[in-house]
């Protein structure tokens, strides 16, 4: 039975059964649950607690199999007071873990348990809900904040109890609830957001005192301050309350995104600790992340994220204005930046440390007194470490030992890399905070700059020569330089076009990590140079990956394009594909189809020279107004054609068939590489190899004589050494003697260069062979009498 009293003169109003109460709308709640209703040995009161105007309560109703199903029924007592009560305005079912037991195991033994502020509240947001305690677990619940028959709660959680344990006790007060168990002693029943570790006892109170309200402190940061410290504390419902008039506040020129942002900004660079820079560090972060809590638990979070509030950038000197998202993320990277710096303890890193401290202070306005003053202390500085580590490392570079220097980059490499790895590190923990790929970043810029910079030092520490650098070296520091472009460039918006260091890289002997980081960054002009190097069936393969790879970075038109500024005719022309075919419609005119048609011509020679002519006179005759960088392009096209088809003409065909003994392919145009291979082709007759080594640097210095492009004219001089390299036979490593040079095969050579007309003194002196391929090819006796007989022919060709 239920009965109802006069608050008033504690007359009894009315009594009902129970299930009277119940019955009216059990059965709509428990659908399929096979309930036994209307047997009243089967129906238990179990609680009672009183709830906003009225009364909730605990009960228990059999099933069909013999378990018991637990409930909690509303009963709104503003309209019941003098007349008979209606039916529970709402029944909620729990999902309560012993499915099957006898009344003895929960009849006394299952409790409602529910604080004071919570029983008066009209919502149960930011409170810790209704507990119904079992002697096997806890189940808390959270009720909708107006009942009628089709509520449901608004959320669930149960927590097993050791079996091990006895509960001793429960209670409630004004602010929580409390179990009472013989091992764990008192504990406190919360609902706290995810994430909401334990703090010690003494960081919270250094945690108070970096929340308690400052004197002409804005009456909007004291308020934010206020809740935040509330939610700290895990005084959910005050932390509310406190936002609440915080949001009422009148001011135009200040909103709930601005508030947070000064606030942040003063946060990182005051002191949250007095047991050392660790400990104020770590209690920074803790504040952070408790904010971030207190934004997602305040359902805030994702309104300041998606407004379209802009804030001007509290740390970084920069007029542009940055989404709060950004900002947010920026100062939990710096924090985890300062707290990996803390850690540095090796001789060489702190004493570079403290030197760029010196120079950020004296060069960038940060606060003087050290590592801990200038940027550990005053977060808020920390983007001026980079560039003062850098220029703090180039002192360490000049006037010291090869030794030293790789030390100094070392140190400077882990300090640097320690801090990109902890901003990474951040970026990827599931707590980071989603940036928008178009935002800027505190990290874009000068800083990525630095990581540049770093790698530029480590690349001129690995270009010198005779530096005593050990493989072991080496490998270290190309590790290094590998992570700072990486991270500098991931952190740079553009695509990396023709980048330096890239081409540094391929340049200094390393041509497969300068491949993977032009595929890595988009580094097409690079991409070209490495893959013209290579045979032509891996250069295909790889283009048709590219092509496949980058086919939102239009690789192909790039391409096409590359190739037609380069005068690339034969690898323009074998290309194949819708895009292609539109880019050769928009660059054609009549010569340009004129060399089109020579450059796949590759059956018949004189057809291909008929063709080559006729391109070359067109784009003479043409208007140039119009197209003259076109023009020109046939022009040289046609022209080193023709080149190729005069030299090839100039080779006996018998010794063609050599080669190639089908009598098409004797007719045919051949590739440069392909004359190059007939005219090297090692004969018996001294003679008839003597003959094809002169035809092979004749055609490679008419060429170089018209070339204009470095690339090409370097890969030419490669090519000349390597005639050269063929001429040093036997006899040549044996010279003693001017009269024994005369008789070798390199001197042959040489002097039917010095007495031929058919090219330039200037153009004979540039395929000469150098110096330091003489030296790296024979004995010093050797050396010095071919070095002599070659000055000897660079000066006769002089006059």
């Amino acid at each position: 039975m239920i009965s109802l009293y006069s608050p008033f003169d504690k007359a009894l109003l009315w009594t009902v059964p129970f299930q009277q109460l119940t019955l009216s709308l059990l059965p709509s709640k428990l659908r399929g649950a096979n309930i036994r209703v209307g047997e009243s040995n089967q129906l238990w009161c179990l609680d009672v607690i009183p709830l906003r105007q009225g009364a909730l309560f605990l009960f228990g109703v059999g099933t069909m199999t013999g378990g018991v199903e637990l409930g909690l029924a509303y009963l709104d007592l503003r309209n019941n007071i003098s007349t008979s009560p209606a039916a529970f305005n709402s029944i909620f079912m729990l999902n309560n873990r012993p499915t099957s037991f006898d009344e003895s195991s929960f009849v006394g033994r299952v409790h409602l348990l529910m604080a004071g502020t919570t029983m008066r509240s009209k919502t149960m947001v930011h409170t810790d809900g209704v507990s119904v305690l079992h002697h096997k677990c806890i189940q808390t619940v959270f009720l909708p904040d107006s009942f009628h028959e089709k509520s449901v709660l608004r959320f669930s959680k149960i927590n097993e109890l050791h079996s091990n344990d006895t509960i001793l006790g429960y209670a409630s007060c004004s602010d929580y609830s409390f179990l009472i168990r013989a091992k764990a002693g008192i504990e406190t029943i919360r609902v706290l957001p995810i994430g909401f570790d334990q703090e010690s006892e003494e960081s919270l109170k250094e945690i108070e005192d970096v929340l308690e309200e400052r004197e002409g402190e804005p009456q909007f940061i004291a308020m934010f301050k206020k809740s935040l410290w509330y939610f700290v504390s895990k005084r959910m419902a005050l932390a509310a309350e406190t936002l609440n008039e915080l949001l009422k506040i009148d001011n135009e020129h200040m909103d709930l995104p601005t508030t947070i942002h000064m606030y942040l900004q003063g946060m990182i660079d005051s002191t949250c600790s007095s047991s050392g820079i660790s400990s104020d560090l770590r209690n920074k972060k803790l504040i952070y992340q408790r904010l971030i809590l207190y934004l997602k638990n305040m359902n805030l979070f994702e309104q300041i994220l998606v407004s379209d509030k802009t804030v001007i950038p509290p740390f970084m000197d920069s007029i542009e204005v940055w989404k709060m998202s950004a900002c947010l993320q920026e100062v939990s990277e710096r924090l985890d930046v300062a707290l990996t710096l803390s850690t540095f303890t090796h001789p060489m890193e702190v004493r570079l440390l403290e030197e760029a401290a010196e120079y950020g202070s004296k060069n960038y306005g940060a606060s003087e007194g050290g590592l801990h003053n200038a940027f550990l202390s005053k977060v808020s500085a920390m983007h001026i470490l980079f560039p003062s580590l850098i220029s703090s490392l180039r002192s360490h570079l000049t006037n010291h030992s090869c030794e030293y220097r790789i030390d100094a980059l070392s140190a400077t490499s882990r300090i640097m890399m320690a801090m990109s790895t902890a901003i990474q590190r951040n970026r990827a923990s599931h707590t980071s905070i989603s940036v928008p790929t178009t935002a800027d970043q505190w990290t874009h810029g000068k800083i990525a700059q630095t990581y540049l910079d770093l790698a530029a030092a480590i690349l001129s520490e690995m270009e010198k020569e005779g530096g005593g650098l050990s493989e072991t070296s080496r490998m270290r520091l190309k590790e290094w330089l590998t992570l700072a472009i990486v991270f500098g460039l991931n952190e740079q918006r553009d695509r990396a076009e023709n980048n330096s260091l890239l081409r540094r890289i391929y340049d200094m002997g390393e041509p497969q990590l300068a491949l993977e980081m032009a595929e890595r960054f988009k580094d097409f002009r690079l991409l070209m140079v490495i893959t013209k190097s290579m045979e032509d069936d891996e250069r295909r393969g790889l283009l048709d990956g590219y092509k496949r790879r980058f086919v939102d970075d239009n690789f192909e038109l790039y391409m096409c394009n590359y190739y037609l500024k380069n005068n690339m005719m034969d690898n323009l022309l074998e290309q194949r594909g819708e895009k292609v075919e539109a880019f050769m419609e928009e660059h054609d005119s009549a010569a340009h189809s004129l060399i089109t048609v020579a450059a796949r011509e590759t059956n018949t020679l004189w057809e291909q020279k008929m063709y080559a002519s006729l391109a070359f006179l067109s784009a003479v005759c043409a208007d140039e107004s119009a197209e003259k960088n076109r023009l020109d392009k046939v022009k040289k096209c046609a022209d080193e054609t023709l080149i190729l088809i005069g030299h090839q003409e100039r080779i006996p065909l018998e010794t063609i068939s050599v080669m190639y003994p089908d009598q098409r392919v004797r007719t045919s145009p051949l590739t440069l590489d392909q004359l190059i291979g007939v005219n090297v082709f090692e004969f018996e007759d001294p003679n008839d190899r003597a003959d094809g080594l002169f035809r092979a640097l004749l055609m490679l210095g008419d060429l170089l004589s018209r070339e204009k492009s470095r690339d090409v004219r370097n890969e030419l001089k490669e090519r000349i050494s390597e005639i050269w390299k063929r001429t040093f036979d036997t006899a040549f490593y044996q010279i003693q003697s001017a009269e024994e040079a005369n008789r070798t095969l390199f001197v042959a050579i040489l002097t039917k260069l010095q007495d031929t007309d058919e090219l330039g003194s200037e153009t004979k002196i540039s395929i000469l062979p150098s110096s330091s391929l003489l030296k790296s090819s024979a004995s010093d006796v050797c050396t010095n009498v071919v070095e002599q007989r070659v000055e000897t022919t660079r000066m006769i060709l002089v006059e």
